[in-house]
């Protein structure tokens, strides 16, 4: 089921994309084409000639869109991967936003107010110090910048051991908060 709803969602939004590319050109081509008989005119009243002017802007026009094919079909291509995985990152977030929900649903039920003060403070605390590891990694990054030139190892390091620590300090601040016992 996710799989035909990503394909029809996928080719909806491919020939979106490559009816879009092919439209704006004829919409430019087409302003080119009425700017010039703007400032030039048609050269000559209705009969054979302004016909002929007019078959041959209207021409210049279709030439302008069919150039443009190989950009529809990268256009083509593009849109459906670009719905087809839209489509599954909602299929994913739904999923995850129900079983969170039945998840908070069943703490609520199944938990004391002490319990679930002592669960979200952990979590609180444990967001607190990424955000602060985070934060120490960019702080440091740019003391870096005159290494990257040379090698990229440095700035793996630091996000290597700012991560350990982080996590380090993380499981440490956790295991403190559950030893303390505040709630």
């Amino acid at each position: 089921e996710i799989v035909t709803a990503g394909v029809k969602e996928g080719g909806k939004m491919a020939l979106q994309q490559a009816f879009g590319l092919l439209l704006e050109e004829f919409v430019r081509a087409s302003f080119e084409e009425i700017r010039d008989v703007w400032k030039n005119g048609f050269k000559g009243a209705v009969d054979d000639t302004f016909l002929e002017v007019l078959k041959t802007r209207l021409m210049r026009v279709a030439k302008r869109v069919q150039s443009q094919w190989k950009d529809a079909a990268y256009a083509l291509r593009d849109g459906f991967i670009s719905g087809f995985l839209s489509n599954l990152v909602t299929y994913l977030i739904s999923t995850f936003a129900l079983a969170l929900k039945r998840y908070v649903r069943m703490i609520r039920e199944d938990v004391s107010t002490a319990e679930a003060a002592d669960a979200a403070l952990k979590i609180i605390a444990a967001g607190l110090v990424t955000a602060g590891g985070i934060a120490i990694e960019e702080a440091l990054a740019p003391y870096l910048e005159p290494l990257k030139a040379f090698n990229p190892l440095p700035e793996i390091v630091l996000a290597a051991s700012v991560g350990l620590v982080t996590g380090l300090a993380t499981a440490c601040t956790v295991y403190w908060l559950d030893k303390a016992d505040l709630f």
